[in-house]
């Protein structure tokens, strides 16, 4: 992805998340979680695209089958729903991390320059008084109706 080019343009339809009431790149929708942005992306890719990728990544069940997202009944606004939000995706913790093993690992089919920008989105700060980095992916959903 060509992080310079990757502004979306805001529907003006106002969120919940007001950071997301905006035009808005893609580092940003990464670390703002930017459901709408996000569901434009996909939309983008398309499915089969995406099932491959999916795939190629062992990501979690790889299932895509409820593109939509549908089966989310926390959410009904198809600008915030798709199948990676409490729908037919699904990944377990240890899962996620063997997922960054093959993004950034050894074995990676993955560019340096690739790997270099999910890793400058992925920054999140480093320790005070140390040399470590974190970097992490936050995202919220609910179990059962409830944060």
């Amino acid at each position: 992805m060509d992080l310079d080019n990757s502004t979306k343009v805001w529907s003006g339809e106002k969120f919940w998340n007001e950071n997301w009431n905006k035009n808005i790149d893609f580092a940003e929708a990464f670390q703002t979680s930017c459901v709408w942005y996000f569901r434009e992306l996909i939309d983008e890719i398309g499915k089969d695209l995406m099932q491959t990728e999916l795939n190629k990544l062992k990501y979690g069940n790889c299932d895509i089958t409820d593109w939509n997202g549908k089966q989310n009944t926390n959410n009904d606004n198809p600008a915030l729903t798709g199948f990676w939000i409490e729908s037919s995706l699904k990944i377990s913790p240890k899962e996620q991390v063997e997922v960054l093993e093959r993004i950034f690992g050894n074995m990676s089919e993955y560019s340096e320059e690739t790997q270099k920008q999910l890793e400058q989105v992925m920054f999140v700060k480093v320790l005070p008084d140390s040399d470590t980095f974190i970097y992490g992916k936050t995202g919220m959903g609910k179990d059962k109706g409830v944060l």
